[in-house]
């Protein structure tokens, strides 16, 4: 069986830009119809630098406008990195203590190419904030072109892909 729709759900949380030039704000995730959701995150290796790359966990109470506080849920990351990713690589644990933002250290990881995951149960939002996102502050002035996708888990509400309703906001 097939499990987009039955399972899962996906959605562009920032679409692939050039992290450098603007903060790039992840665009909302609803969580009604979902127990879990990740945010898969795939950058490009820097030329040059050591630029930090910095994530915020936001939760929310409207689609749009409404409440926004920032959610202290991060307590691991799962990373892949190298210079080339060629999908020989191991899943590496950053653990830290609860908090509401993600340092990927550049001193690390701005000369590689990596593939960040942070995932959130979704009984750890606060009760009337339906809304998630995961954004991504500027890296100073080093070209770093990246992508944040949202992914929605353990759907309770079962679909076809085409009739599942919208998850991002």
């Amino acid at each position: 069986m097939l499990k987009l729709g039955y399972t899962w759900d996906a959605g562009a949380g920032v679409v692939p830009v050039d992290f450098h030039t603007a903060a790039n704000t992840g665009k909302r995730l609803m969580l009604r119809n979902a127990q879990s959701c990740a945010w898969i995150v795939t950058m490009a290796a820097a030329a040059s630098g050591t630029d930090d790359l910095v994530f915020t966990l936001n939760e929310h109470t409207a689609a749009s406008g409404g409440t926004t506080t920032a959610l202290a849920q991060i307590t691991t990351a799962w990373i892949k990195s190298a210079t080339l990713l060629a999908g020989t690589e191991s899943w590496v644990e950053q653990p830290q203590s609860a908090g509401s933002t993600l340092t990927l250290a550049g001193p690390t990881y701005a000369a590689k190419q990596l593939i960040a995951v942070v995932q959130l149960n979704t009984k750890d939002v606060d009760d009337g904030y339906d809304y998630v996102s995961l954004s991504c502050a500027a890296t100073a002035a080093v070209t770093r072109l990246g992508i944040i996708t949202s992914l929605l888990s353990d759907l309770s509400v079962r679909r076809s892909p085409a009739l599942l309703a919208p998850t991002l906001f």
